[in-house]
């Protein structure tokens, strides 16, 4: 990925998650933007960043990524829902 493409990429997930956690519009949004992409790259397993990016980013099924992968759909799914428990307790805004 190229480091336009990994920049938008980081912007749409940014977008993704604001408008889960926040409802969208939020005055802290820079501040949540930063600390998201900190939060991904210092508190993630590789697999929990790999799960996130495709499924919020290249708009994966998680069908399709247990197939990619070779393992079940609840395996995708708790790689998911742990990297996003994990952000939602290390991002302080």
């Amino acid at each position: 990925m190229t480091n336009s493409e990994l920049a938008a990429a980081e912007n749409r997930l940014f977008l993704i998650w604001q408008e889960e956690q926040l409802g969208g519009g939020s005055t802290n949004s820079g501040r949540l933007l930063r600390a998201t992409l900190r939060a991904l790259h210092e508190n993630l397993t590789q697999r929990q960043r790999d799960a996130i990016e495709l499924y919020y980013l290249r708009s994966m099924s998680m069908p399709q990524i247990a197939a990619m992968w070779g393992v079940s759909v609840s395996a995708v799914s708790r790689h998911i829902s742990r990297g996003k428990r994990r952000l939602r307790s290390v991002i302080i805004i």
